[in-house]
């Protein structure tokens, strides 16, 4: 509704809608609806866009985890047998492997991991009002911002087969629980709580001292909280008639099927072709995973600098079908040094290095336009998240049993893009069977 304020500044209009209430006025009955309409519209938007935005938060962490695939054994070139063998060395936790498991292998890993996105405000950014709702000005402004959290949970079940020398097929189950909160906060008047507040732009209701090169809407909305005539109110989307997950949730996260295919470039270098395909989460809804199908083109290579240190490189990108926020390329590097203790069954890989993902869009936590029919909110600022991630990794893997490995990996963001935890912490354990490896020949064929 429309009213109309007098102090000894200036006379003010603004636009307000309590949350089921409305007030007598100076808006023409038929106004009304449209008014409400619209700001349901916008709640129902943003609540959408905050929801969406925490899916893919959730879905951009688990795929910065450690690998899944398993990887538990390595092997290493001996001169006398002009082929590789075996070794007790243990492969990487932190890093994808090129290494295969060997024809008739078959390898089980189940891996956790906790993360949590930490509570963050975005905003605030401001909106422009367009349509009758605004008459007999041309537009208005209101202002919102949005405040998440959420605790992510992952239990992920793989299995990784031999199906030749130098072929691995993979499958992996994930299991995701997540617990979020949004808020929203909005201009609201302060004796009206619960009500969305727009102003009027123009010129008659600016203060003197607007800055010319910020948006006269902005400028008015700043006059108005500065003097208290407005406030940024905070409010839970589900106290205010939108529906957000704000219960712990279970769900499906997107199931990987993939391969790895090996050769050997020199007695020192080798790499694979790890393809894969991420199929639909059925569980969006829980904030599980995105409920689109990405594939995965990935090349994996390893350089034995000596029989104690090892240079990894893996370059992949991610095309998803529906979501273009996650299209992106990434990149690990780093270094794995496999150790034996001697006179011991203990041995051990500890491994360190660094990653990065580079996306084509942004996540906008914000939506850009919000219409319901007449009239439109036109978003003025930036609502999008920066797309260059960079992170540091480490890892330690050590024996357990025969055929048998635990690993826990560290992952830490070191630049500020996007919407990541401070911190991710996995572990996992792995187990092969029959728990023998498989002899190569530099050319792939199985010795055995």
């Amino acid at each position: 509704m429309i009213e109309r304020r007098a102090d000894s500044r200036s006379i003010r209009f603004y636009i307000t809608a309590a949350v089921g209430v409305w007030l007598l006025g100076f808006a023409p009955l038929q106004s009304r609806g449209q008014i409400e309409d619209l700001l349901l519209a916008a709640r129902t938007k943003r609540a959408a866009a905050a929801k969406q935005m925490i899916v893919l938060a959730v879905e951009q962490g688990l795929a910065a985890l450690p690998p899944t695939a398993g990887q538990s054994n390595i092997y290493e070139f001996d001169a006398d047998l002009d082929t590789f063998v075996p070794s007790r060395r243990l492969g990487p936790s932190a890093f994808r492997s090129p290494e295969t498991l060997g024809r008739h292998k078959i390898s089980l890993q189940m891996t956790g991991a906790f993360f949590e996105l930490p509570q963050r405000t975005f905003g605030p950014i401001d909106y422009r009002v367009h349509g009758p709702v605004t008459t007999p000005y041309e537009s208005a402004a209101t202002r919102y911002a949005l405040r998440t959290k959420a605790t992510v949970g992952l239990m992920n079940f793989g299995v990784t087969a031999g199906l030749l020398p130098n072929l691995d097929v993979l499958f992996d189950l994930p299991l995701v629980i997540t617990k979020a909160h949004a808020q929203e906060i909005f201009l609201a008047d302060p004796a009206l709580p619960g009500s969305n507040l727009a102003l009027y732009e123009d010129e008659a209701f600016a203060p003197d001292h607007c800055p010319q090169h910020q948006p006269l809407g902005t400028c008015i909305i700043d006059d108005f909280l500065s003097s208290g005539d407005a406030i940024l109110e905070h409010a839970d989307f589900n106290q205010t008639r939108v529906r957000f997950p704000e219960e712990t949730e279970l769900g499906v996260g997107r199931i990987r099927i993939g391969g790895r295919l090996s050769t050997t470039l020199t007695n020192r270098v080798q790499i694979a072709f790890a393809p894969s395909i991420l199929l639909p989460s059925p569980s969006e809804k829980q904030l599980a995973g995105s409920s689109s199908t990405a594939i995965v083109p990935r090349v994996l290579t390893v350089v034995n600098l000596a029989p104690w240190a090892r240079y990894h490189l893996d370059l992949a990108y991610t095309y998803d079908f529906g979501e273009i926020e996650l299209r992106h390329f990434s990149w690990a590097s780093g270094f794995s040094l496999p150790f034996i203790v001697p006179s011991s069954a203990f041995d051990a890989t500890v491994d360190f290095g660094a990653t990065g993902e580079v996306f084509e869009q942004g996540i906008r936590w914000t939506p850009d336009q919000v219409s319901d029919g007449a009239n439109t909110l036109t978003v003025l600022g930036d609502n999008e998240l920066g797309t260059v991630m960079v992170g540091l990794v480490a890892g330690i893997r050590i024996d357990l049993v025969r055929g048998f490995t635990s690993s826990v990996g560290f992952t830490v963001p070191i630049n500020d893009a996007g919407y990541r935890p401070d911190y991710m912490v996995s572990f996992s354990v792995e187990g092969k069977f029959p728990t023998e490896l498989t002899s190569m020949a530099p050319d792939g064929t199985n010795l055995r």
